[in-house]
């Protein structure tokens, strides 16, 4: 059976449900968005010339250790 427009103009009754999904797709991606700027930190703020953070240490004494034998098929034999 077709279907009959209607004659006094109700035709943009079908495409609510399009705009709404659409709408709310958008909305998401606004607040993914605005999320992603605000947790970014922005920039960065620039080091003096001349001042280093990297500290080194000394290795710590090296152990050596037997050889292990590991189970890992879980078999208790």
């Amino acid at each position: 059976m077709a279907k009959k427009k209607a004659a006094d103009g109700d035709e943009s009754k079908g495409g609510k449900g399009k705009t709404l999904a659409m709408g709310a797709v958008m909305a998401v991606g606004l607040l993914g968005g605005l999320k992603g700027f605000v947790l970014s930190g922005g920039a960065k703020a620039a080091r003096p010339p001349g001042v280093s953070t990297t500290t080194t240490t000394k290795p710590g004494p090296i152990v050596t250790l037997d050889p292990i034998t590991v189970n890992i098929q879980g078999d208790r034999s």
